[in-house]
Parts: C-alpha cells; structure tokens; sequence
C-alpha cells in the first residue's frame, strides 16, 4: 500500500509475504544499510514501526490510565 509515491505501508492485510503484526511504514527516498534486516526490505529505506494497542477500553477515561 503507497501512502505517496516514496511513502509504502506494510501489513498483514495488504501483503501476503508480510510475516510482522505490526505494521511498517517505509520512506523510499531513504537509505537504510543494515546487513542484519528481512529480505524482503533490504532496499526499503528508513522505516517506523506501528504496533496496535490491543485490549483499550472504549471509554477515554479508562484508555488514559491504560496508557
């Protein structure tokens, strides 16, 4: 999933090669070397990790004691 032409998202949902839980948003027009990454994102640039908050309340109040 293309946020902008150099912004990719990957996740479960829209790769099916994509093994995390998290979800991965990559900036193309970076440089990233790291002999020690996936092989899937060798070439992928700077990336931010965006992970879920499982099991929050649906009240505001209850999810900012939980935070």
């Amino acid at each position: 999933m293309s946020i902008t032409q150099d912004i990719k998202c990957f996740l479960l949902k829209n790769d099916d090669t994509y093994t995390y839980t998290m979800a991965k948003v990559f900036d193309q027009e970076t440089v990233m070397i790291d002999n020690t990454l996936w092989r899937n994102f060798d070439k992928a640039g700077v990336f931010i990790d965006i992970f879920p908050i499982d099991g929050l309340p649906d009240e505001t109040q209850a999810q900012q004691k939980n935070i």
